[in-house]
């Protein structure tokens, strides 16, 4: 019997051979090592006594139970994926357990969006402006999925909450590829719910996708190719009765109960949420010798959208285009050194940026007071009747930032001997981030309407670059003997926020200060005192990991880890003028611990319990940071370290692979999550409406009590085949507010202290193969909502419900005016409150 280990070196598919004199030789394929984990083989060498012997090949299964694993860890490859009714990674991440969303964004264990690290093949491609991804990486482009919710190792640095690791495929010297192509449509009758949505266009939705891999030198050189367009019309329409030069005024006398209102339109149905993509990558592997590879991966990624506005329904061309687009560019060189020893270099360069305006002109960029005319509307001589939707108008909002990223990492593994491994690296980073948030203004001369770009010293203008730097370096080790398998870490992070604080907060604005004394000096002579650099920040974090297996199919694991206005402006009157940022804030800080049981059931069956709990500190926030300014008629607000939270539940897990043609996962995950408050500015902004600035434990808005995840995958092999996936979640929490049908006057609900409905979803996916030689044609039906069911994401929050609000009984009361067939059904249904309906797409895929 030989054991052979296969260490952490490269995620991916290997094959491995075995051989002795005087036994036959064996080969073991289809290897899978993850990405982090020892793979463990046995090898059964049968003596032989001839000369000439016939080798043995195996084809290995993956272990359904990961006897190394110190943190929860889910996997899913490339054969899953194919199989599911998913179309992005985002799909893919909702179905992990822990992982929950709230609209747009990803919460991991009760962790505030932001707090996850995105990587590609091992390398951090994560937005240091905001904490998203860089890269949506392409589903046909993933070799494996990895998600870690527990506890991480050391070499994982600045996720509070979880770590996304998608590697990505290679080429091989077998020529491979792909090409997929759907349409479909949403179909739904809801259409007092959702405009336009009850006649099925068959190319509204289009996807063409294709990927292509093999050698370029046999043996030596490989790429491999993907790419991707997809363009969705969406399922939120708008009508155009008005064209942004439409207007409403007030009939003089009438005490703003009638209007005067021009309606140009032609009640065309406009979609309001539609969304284009396209995605490209290449990635070339070379092997410069034995040991020694070398790779290479870029990949673009680009998007145009817009977001859907209620208050904008009939005037849908009064809609920001919206633009992100990122690229990145990774440079990993693997050197095994010896049999026990290898080293891991990254070089990579990323580049995001995102932005937004209604019309496309080059003032963005240009000096301050350079003027437009001809597109943009007056909007400061327009009104809105009471009970309607807007007429005309256009959106002043300009915005534009970026980052580019240059990153340098290097990671060292030794396995001293079969029980010790040491590892150890560390990375440096640069970022460039740039920032310009600008509201044109308007004005009217010679009976035509203008805007221009306020000066940056006003508080319409703002605009930034910083340079912030960040180093890290780790030790990691990992014990494996005794049947217990003991990782222990530790980090050192360092951060150069590249960033200016006031020297004296009370007199925050430079360009119109408010002591006598900064007065009277000139602006040069106030920059030389005005700012103070904020301060290089370090962080020492413990790591550590413990997994011990009771049988040969079971393991206890457990694991604990110790994780806006730039130019300080005021704005004119008295009060709260604002909320500044601050460069000098501490490093965020999360405090992870679990306990895990893993147990095989069967030889295709295995369970996992894990019972974990997070706490939060340190995070950015604005409770008490009101400071009142030199006038003391003025304040402002100021980012702090003053938030905290805690979240802890418990997760089951039933995993069944592939056997007999069926697979299935099953997931339920209970936890509790609370802090003081969800987002940064919420204490701030609670102020603002009259609430006591009182520090109180509440549910944070993505608290989510019971989340069930169910997926079911049949499939005959290169014949016919389906799946279906299955969600339940208790409702997200809100805040309810007082009606006046009550005699409640003031609003005494505690914060967040009501649930919205639960939502139950199903999606299925079907397909059925025919075989052409040796190549495969597949024609496949995927339906995402396939109960077309009213799932209630956002509540009215005076009532709880989605479609009713007591405010609607006060506006039948009055019985207001309305125009151009407006009806105030129309007006109080949000269709955004609902989860997308019934979206059906048909298509074709070819493999060879």
């Amino acid at each position: 019997m030989a054991i052979i280990l296969l260490s952490t070196f490269l995620p991916g598919i290997y094959s491995v051979k075995a051989s002795a004199i005087g036994y036959n030789a064996v080969t073991i394929e289809n290897i899978k090592v993850a990405s982090g984990f020892t793979s463990t083989e046995d090898f059964n060498l049968q003596p032989t006594t001839l000369e000439l012997s016939e080798e043995i090949v195996v084809v290995a299964e993956k272990p359904l139970i990961q006897k190394d694993l110190t943190a929860s860890t889910s996997t899913v490859g490339e054969d899953v994926i194919s199989q599911l009714p998913v179309t992005n990674v985002d799909d893919i991440l909702q179905l992990q357990a822990g992982v929950v969303t709230s609209g747009t964004d990803f919460h991991v264990r009760g962790g505030r969006k932001g707090q996850v690290v995105y990587q590609i093949d091992g390398v951090a491609v994560t937005d240091a402006y905001d904490g998203s991804t860089v890269i949506n990486v392409n589903t046909n482009a993933i070799q494996e999925l990895q998600v870690i919710s527990g506890a991480f190792n050391a070499e994982y640095g600045q996720a509070m909450s979880g770590v996304i690791n998608i590697v990505t495929k290679d080429g091989s010297n077998k020529l491979s590829g792909n090409f997929q192509t759907y349409t479909g449509d949403y179909f739904s009758k809801r259409n007092d719910k959702f405009w336009d949505i009850s006649d099925f266009d068959p190319v509204a939705i289009r996807n063409f996708e294709g990927s292509l891999s093999g050698p370029i030198i046999p043996d030596k050189l490989f790429f491999f190719v993907n790419g991707r367009y997809t363009y969705n019309t969406g399922y939120l329409f708008g009508k155009r009765t008005y064209l942004v030069t439409d207007i409403a005024s007030e009939v003089e006398g009438s005490g703003g109960a009638l209007f005067n209102v021009t309606q140009n339109g032609d009640n065309s149905y406009v979609p309001m949420n539609p969304n284009e993509r396209v995605y490209a990558q290449g990635k070339i592997t070379y092997k410069l010798f034995s040991g020694m590879k070398l790779n290479f991966n870029y990949a673009i990624d680009k998007e145009n959208y817009r977001d859907f506005l209620q208050e904008r329904k009939l005037t849908p061309d009064n809609n920001l285009k919206r633009f992100r687009k990122g690229y990145s560019n990774i440079l990993t060189i693997n050197h095994a050194i010896s049999n026990a020893s290898f080293y891991t270099i990254n070089l990579s360069y990323f580049y995001k940026q995102y932005q937004h305006y209604l019309f496309k002109e080059e003032q963005l960029d240009g000096p301050p007071y350079s003027y437009t005319a001809g597109k943009y509307v007056n909007n400061y001589i327009r009104q809105t009747p009471p009970y309607s939707f807007e007429i005309g108008g256009t959106d002043y909002s300009r915005f534009k930032r970026s980052t580019n990223t240059y990153e340098i990492g290097f990671d060292w593994t030794t396995q001293l001997n079969q029980e010790i491994n040491i590892q150890f690296g560390g990375n440096f980073k640069k970022h460039r981030i740039f920032y310009k948030d600008v509201t044109l203004e308007p004005i009217t001369a010679d009976g035509v309407d203008y805007v221009y770009v306020p000066p940056i010293e006003t508080t319409h203008n703002n605009q930034y670059t910083h340079n912030p730097m960040e180093g890290a370096f780790y030790v990691q080790s990992k014990f494996e003997a005794f049947d217990l398998i003991f990782n222990l870490g530790a980090r050192f992070d360092m951060f150069d926020p590249d960033g200016k604080v006031l020297s004296n907060p009370r007199d925050p604005n430079i360009n119109d200060p408010l002591m006598p004394e900064n007065r009277a000096k000139t602006f040069a002579e106030r920059e030389t005192y005005w700012y103070k650099d904020a301060s290089v920040k370090y962080q020492i974090s413990p790591r550590i990991g413990l997994a011990f297996p009771i049988t040969d199919r079971g393991v206890i694991h457990f694991s604990y880890g110790h994780y806006t206005n730039p130019e300080f402006e005021l704005g004119v009157g008295s009060g709260n003028q604002g909320l500044f940022g601050n460069a000098d804030l501490k490093p965020q800080k999360t405090v992870k611990g679990e306990i895990g049981l893993q147990q095989q059931l069967s030889d295709d069956i295995a369970v996992d319990l894990t019972v974990f709990f997070e706490d939060f500190r340190n995070l950015t926030g604005t409770q008490t940071e009101e400071i009142l300014v030199y006038n003391a008629v003025q304040s402002y607000s100021k980012y702090a370290n003053s938030d905290f939270g805690f979240s802890k539940g418990f997760i089951i897990s039933i995993q069944k692979r592939f056997a007999g043609g069926l697979a299935a996962s099953l997931d339920y995950t209970y936890s509790v999550t609370k802090g003081n408050a969800s987002n940064p500015a919420d204490i701030r902004d609670a102020s603002l409406k009259g609430a006591l600035p009182e520090t109180f434990i509440a549910p944070l808005n993505w608290d989510q009590s019971h989340t069930l995840n169910l997926s079911v995958t049949y499939n005959v092999d290169r014949n016919y085949g389906f799946s279906i996936i299955g969600n339940f979640f208790t409702g997200q929490p809100y805040t309810p507010a007082v009606n006046k049908n009550t005699r409640v006057t003031q609003n005494a609900f505690p914060r967040n202290s009501e649930n919205k409905p639960t939502i139950f979803n199903i999606d299925l996916r079907a397909n059925k193969d025919f075989e052409i030689g040796n190549t495969l044609l597949t024609f496949f039906l995927q339906v995402y909502n396939l109960l077309d069911l009213d799932n209630t994401v956002t509540v009215y929050d005076n009532s709880g419900q989605a479609l009713f609000t007591f405010d609607y009984l006060e506006a039948v009361r009055i019985h207001p005016a309305l125009y151009n067939g407006q009806t105030l059904d129309e007006y109080y249904t949000h269709s955004d409150y609902f989860s997308a309906p019934r979206r059906i797409e048909f298509g074709l895929s070819y493999n060879f």
